[in-house]
């Protein structure tokens, strides 16, 4: 064969991937690494073609595991508890034996993990798909048979630190060592420090190093900090040692073996030309689609996961639907209450409309809803079918392709979506694949081990191009094989070291008999510690060496390199950390100090505001207890809410505190008092007691699931035996005041010197003789209304008492507190077993506060028609303006405790 012909191949263990420090017009020349290498090989084979993936590789071993698993195998417990995880490392064992040489035999003397995988290998010859490892061993079997190919090959490292197939496979092509780069020699000037080093290296003898900015070790709090002083460093913007080998324009390698995202980032933020590398990650927002859209099959349904799904921002649910019920969801946790079949029929009503009156339109919304978010769940560990998840995984693939043939979209967000199609469509394969061997269902941790293994490997952000003019990378310090001026050693921490075997010596030995030659541990360490002096030896300018001393909250450790460096230059290697250079000014360029920042203060705190318009602080036509409330006690919440029309930001989030316990309870009544399930009337304490029991397991089901999730079951007795005792409770005070009816959530409206007053009453009772009451219920909080009611300033109470008066008078007016199955009431009039908290002063315990509360109202009103507002606020004084006259209610001097816009009011000095 033509020598010219040949294509030049440096081969390497690291070299996967690997980019030259200084670009090459070569041609006929490659550098690869074990994947690379086998890819030139098969296509000159003629054995290239497509591959299956590493997870359905796992499931066919899977399915060998568990078809030759009689109960005694020494796989049988682990599988039993977690099938994919053993079924992977089985896997890993296997195609490494397969790699080192194994004969795919077993004999009665040999181990029991040996001989019970030699048994799952006889099924795998057929049902395993082919690995890297038996494709490597398809390669040397053909290059046995003396077929040449066109490539004259180098090797880099040391064949013995490769595996028996690679040795005899470079031995069929006759690869040739470069021993000059197993342990390059020195390349820097021996009178600077990292000339120093790198004899010192080479030598094994002590040196000390004079500070002169060739070697520079670089620390920071993070490693975003770390990557902005660093390439501040290159930029010239911060010196270190010598500032002319800091320029910008030196040939630099960076070697960076796990996350560059931060340092990209910090080269962006500079203008500098950015890699283009982003870490992958599984957790890219259309790739969470698949395991959240999943989670929802499982009983009890998980209202987090579902308040998830509803809020994702790729959703394959119109965003008018899954956004209301977002909201119902975060204070109703569950779907099919109430609440949600509400809100479910005014979306569907919203469709109507917005079709032009196309009833279709409904029925098309409620058959998307019933894809998505599935009423039918099942046991987590009987099992969901296979057939339906595998539908749903379809289902996701198709929605996730036709979205990402939406033009619209920027190429980044396309390319995640078609990572989702792929993603989902492999989870579908697999589902499918478990169905072909006889299964029929799959556990929730079965299905979540499977999930995992789909979305292992992540995405990378598509969008982040590499830009001319950019750094190389090496993603392995052993991928540095050609002297470089500068080399930058980012995230220079604990590597992961190559793990022990799990094998006995014995069985080693037996392993070997089966043709097993498995590169020794000791080999495999000694060959990582030798490809780390690689970046050292070949920097011929400056190296430098960069680790973060905390990340994710964890002290880093330091790289086994460092100790044998510290020892060589007997700690006189130079360490800077960026905080020191970024904050002592001898070590900035002047340029660096040029634009002083001024302070800016924020507005201060102040009592009151003066609108120059008060027309538009004029008095609505409607209002309720709670906009009034907030009227009289914190005027500038009213005008910001009602004037302003401003409002909290909106993140759903569910409730699980007392708003939700006072929720649920509150229902629960309604169920009693409007759907007469049980004649509470007469029904005894028993009856009573298991129509709460049942009823409230369905409603906590419906509204309150997160109450069925683990860990909650005390939570949930608790409850239920809070909403037991409340109920019969509440009944026996019914029964005792004579109430023969009983409405919830009553409407009621009236006029008052604004306009209309309207509001809802939790229960509005009466008597045969036609006398009423109002009753509140209140989950918690018996002290406080207690209080309320002796000093008379129960002014809701009040205020739906007067819009329910006849004839001059007033109905009785009492609390229920649920947590506490306590009735308060002023008096014992209507409610002979109440708690009587009698007002402290002689007044008429509803027209007094009425009047006192009209005369405050009238007061804040005459000073928001003068433009007048109120900050009742923490941190600022009452004056005299904000005292009530005589005969109005008191305010209190501050009532920001809710306040929605405390970054609107001003802020207190030095906060």
């Amino acid at each position: 064969m033509n020598e010219r012909a040949l294509l030049q191949v440096t081969f390497g263990i690291d070299l996967d991937g690997h980019e030259p420090s200084r670009p090459a017009d070569v041609a006929g020349r490659v550098v690869v690494g074990p994947m690379g290498m086998l890819g030139l090989l098969e296509t000159r084979l003629g054995l290239g073609g497509l591959h299956e993936g590493r997870v359905l590789r796992i499931m066919q071993y899977l399915h060998c595991l568990k078809a030759v698993d009689e109960g005694n195998r020494f796989f049988s417990r682990s599988l039993g508890q977690d099938e994919l995880i053993t079924a992977r490392a089985l896997l890993g064992w296997r195609d490494q034996w397969v790699e080192a040489g194994w004969d795919a035999q077993g004999k009665s003397t040999d181990s029991g993990r040996i001989s019970d995988l030699a048994k799952v290998e006889v099924l795998a010859r057929d049902q395993l798909a082919a690995g890297p490892a038996d494709r490597l061993r398809a390669v040397l079997t053909v290059l046995e048979t003396g077929v040449q190919t066109d490539l004259d090959v180098t090797v880099v490292d040391p064949v013995e630190e490769l595996s028996w197939t690679w040795q005899n496979i470079l031995r069929q092509l006759k690869a040739r060592p470069q021993q000059e780069m197993f342990r390059p020699d020195p390349h820097a000037d021996e009178n600077t420090d990292l000339g120093r080093l790198q004899r010192a290296l080479r030598d094994n003898h002590a040196v000390k190093l004079v500070g002169d900015g060739t070697v520079l070790y670089l620390s920071a709090q993070s490693r975003n900090i770390l990557a902005d002083g660093l390439v501040r460093l290159l930029a010239g913007e911060v010196t270190a040692g010598a500032p002319e080998i800091f320029t910008h324009e030196l040939p630099t390698s960076l070697v960076a073996e796990k996350d560059l995202s931060s340092f990209d980032r910090a080269f962006q933020d500079l203008d500098g030309a950015r890699a283009g590398v982003s870490a992958a990650s599984r957790w890219r927002p259309p790739l969470q689609v698949l395991p959240l859209a999943l989670s929802l099959f499982w009983d009890p349904l998980d209202p987090h996961r579902l308040l998830e799904f509803l809020t994702h921002p790729i959703s394959p649910l119109p965003a008018f639907a899954r956004y209301r019920l977002a909201n119902t969801v975060a204070e109703y946790p569950g779907m099919g209450g109430a609440e949600w079949t509400a809100v479910c029929a005014e979306l569907e009503q919203k469709a109507i409309d917005d079709s032009g009156g196309d009833p279709q339109a409904a029925a098309a919304l409620r058959e998307q809803l019933s894809l998505w978010i599935p009423a039918r769940r099942f046991d987590p560990v009987g099992g969901a079918p296979l057939r339906v998840l595998a539908e749903q995984s379809a289902r996701v693939s198709r929605w996730a392709a036709r979205r990402a043939e939406v033009s619209s979209l920027d190429p980044e967000q396309k390319s995640l979506l078609f990572a989702a199609t792929a993603q989902a469509s492999q989870a579908q394969q697999l589902l499918d694949e478990l169905a072909n061997a006889g299964e029929t269902s799959i556990s929730r941790l079965k299905l979540e081990r499977l999930l995992d293994q789909v979305t292992a490997e992540g995405t990378p952000l598509a969008g982040l191009s590499a830009e001319l003019g950019r750094l190389p990378v090496c993603r392995a310090p052993g991928a540095v094989v050609d002297a470089c001026p500068r080399v930058i050693w980012w995230d220079f921490e604990d590597p992961v070291l190559p793990a022990p075997p799990p094998w006995s010596n014995a069985e080693i030995v037996q392993l070997e008999q089966h043709g097993v030659i498995l590169t020794r541990h000791d080999r495999q360490l000694s060959g990582a510690a030798r490809r780390w002096q690689r970046p050292l030896l070949l920097a011929t300018r400056q190296l430098i060496l960069a680790a973060p001393r905390t990340s994710a909250n964890e002290e880093v450790r330091h790289h086994p390199l460092w100790s044998t460096l510290a020892a060589l230059t007997e700690e006189t290697l130079p360490v800077f950390t960026v905080e020191q250079l970024l904050t002592q000014p001898a070590a900035l360029s002047p340029g660096l100090l040029a634009s002083p920042v001024h302070r800016q203060a924020l507005p201060g705190l102040r009592r009151w505001w003066t609108i120059p318009r008060p027309d538009l602080l004029g008095p609505r036509d409607t209002e309720s207890f709670s906009s009034l409330d907030t009227f009289i006690k914190s005027p500038y919440q009213w005008v910001l809410r009602y004037k302003a029309r401003l409002a909290a930001g909106s993140l759903a989030r569910i409730d699980t505190g007392n708003r939700q316990k006072g929720n649920l309870l509150h229902q629960l009544c309604e169920n009693l008092f409007t759907t007469d399930p049980v004649d509470w009337r007469s029904a005894g304490d028993a009856a009573l007691d298991g129509w709460v029991r049942e009823n409230f397991e369905t409603l906590l089901r419906l509204e309150g699931a997160n109450y069925f999730l683990s860990g909650q079951t005390a939570a949930r007795e608790e409850l239920m035996d809070v909403a037991v005792r409340a109920v019969v409770r509440l009944v026996h005070h019914l029964r005792a005041a004579g109430v023969v009816t009983v409405q919830m959530e009553a409407p009621v409206k009236d006029l008052f010197a604004s306009g209309e007053l309207t509001g809802s009453i939790d229960m509005l009772l009466a008597k045969a003789n036609g006398e009423e009451a109002v009753l509140d219920l209140k989950w918690g909080g018996g002290k406080y209304r207690r209080d309320e009611l002796v000093k008379n300033k129960a002014l809701q109470l009040t205020i739906y008492a007067y819009m329910r008066r006849q004839a001059g008078k007033w109905p009785a007016r009492g609390f229920f507190i649920l947590s506490e199955s306590r009735l308060l009431a002023q008096d014992a009039d209507f409610f002979p077993d109440a708690e009587v908290c009698s007002p402290s002063l002689d007044v008429d315990p509803g027209g007094s506060l009425w009047q006192e509360f009209n005369k405050t109202w009238q007061w804040r009103r005459a000073q928001l028609d003068q433009g007048l507002v109120e900050l009742t606020v923490t941190g600022t004084e009452a004056d005299a303006n904000s005292k009530p006259p005589d005969g109005a209610l008191p305010i209190d001097e501050v009532n920001d405790g809710f306040n929605d816009f405390a970054v609107l009011t001003g802020w207190k000095e030095g906060a």
